[in-house]
């Protein structure tokens, strides 16, 4: 499994930055017109999706994959 997943592949790379990256100010931007009729819900809702979509490019720039199961990482080390 890992000789498949390793190196990172550069063009899930790029497909992950061109996914995201625009969604960011997408989120922000609805998060503003949200404020402005002071619908808490959805700004957080707007955030979250933005900083969500930073991780990935975080990720994707840094060439390691997001792991979105929880606790998977726990679980790998033996942790319970």
């Amino acid at each position: 499994m890992k000789s498949i997943a390793l190196p990172y592949p550069q063009p899930l790379r790029d497909a992950l930055i061109r996914r995201f990256q625009w969604e960011i100010l997408f989120g922000i931007e609805n998060a503003e017109l949200a404020a402005a009729r002071n619908e808490q819900t959805h700004i957080a809702g707007c955030v979250y999706r933005s900083l969500a979509c930073v991780a990935q490019i975080v990720f994707a720039l840094n060439e390691r994959y997001l792991i979105d199961e929880k606790g998977a990482l726990w679980k790998q080390r033996g942790y319970r």
